[in-house]
């Protein structure tokens, strides 16, 4: 295993080792310093022109392009918050904590239920195949994905038990899910919110809980300072909370940091990494 402590490597030793030990020289490193010092001529230009210093500063915050790396870090997706909110496990956890007996009520199952997904990148992908695992009828809503079966976007939310937005956060997208569209989904559905604060008017959000329009709601982010879900609307009792942690997990972490290596590789190398989302503007070509 190579260490900081061990004899300083090049590019070209660093991306020979396999996975593992390049996991471990990362996950070891405190710092990009240290890291650069680990790594030969942190002044230098690497092999292909990138200044080191900035390319394994890129690659120790893990933000080299940023592309499937994060969607897989989702791949999990916090499908726990809305499967306990159905089955009201969270408030009968939470009546039995405080010594009190939770009233028994009627749930509803996920299967034959229908999950309307709105965007079909990485993370919607994902989402597809674990609602078709649970026997789940699938409607999906994309307008830059062609190839794939979909409906409207107001036949999804008219028809979906469970909505979920996961399109891309751009200026397009802002408020995508506002007053107007809550309107539009069937009374008695529930909302999942794991992709960007930005997609949701909360004002509006906030309104379709209160009329009873939406039976619930789980978020992992929101409108708050770095993507957390709003306090007001996570103290909620029809609403399922969590702090921005659906990739926060040692699988996901672990495949981040290799993939960005792998980018990072392929930048050296001269080529544009997989995914990158300018590749057509891509300059340093062999």
């Amino acid at each position: 295993m190579y260490s900081v402590q061990r004899p300083l490597l090049d590019f070209n030793e660093f991306f020979a080792l396999d996975e593992s030990d390049r996991l471990v020289l990362v996950l070891q490193t405190i710092n990009a310093e240290r890291l650069l010092r680990a790594l030969d001529g942190p002044h230098d230009a690497g092999p292909s022109g990138y200044p080191a210093r900035v390319l394994w500063s890129a690659l120790i915050a893990g933000v080299v392009y940023r592309l499937p790396a994060v969607a897989e870090l989702c791949r999990h997706l916090r499908m726990n918050p809305y499967l306990r909110y159905v089955c009201g496990i969270t408030s009968a956890a939470h009546l039995y904590h405080h010594n009190r007996v939770p009233p028994v009520r009627m749930g509803r199952e996920l299967k034959g239920s229908t999950l309307g997904v709105i965007g079909y990148g990485a993370i919607g992908r994902e989402v597809v195949r674990i609602g078709k695992t649970l026997g789940m009828r699938v409607l999906v809503n994309d307008p830059y994905v062609k190839g794939i079966e979909q409906v409207p976007l107001d036949v999804l939310l008219g028809e979906s038990d469970f909505v979920v937005p996961l399109a891309v956060a751009t200026a397009e997208t802002e408020n995508l899910i506002d007053r107007n569209a809550f309107s539009k989904m069937k009374r008695g559905a529930y909302f999942i919110n794991v992709s960007r604060g930005n997609l949701v008017d909360e004002a509006a959000l906030e309104a379709a809980l209160d009329s009873g329009r939406l039976a619930g709601c789980a978020m992992d982010v929101g409108r708050a300072p770095d993507q957390m879900p709003t306090p007001r609307l996570a103290a909620r009792a029809d609403v399922v909370a969590t702090p921005h942690i659906g990739g926060l997990t040692l699988p996901a972490i672990e495949h981040q940091a290799l993939e960005t290596v792998a980018q990072a590789a392929e930048i050296v190398k001269g080529r544009a990494p997989k995914g990158a989302v300018n590749a057509g503007h891509w300059k340093r070509k062999p």
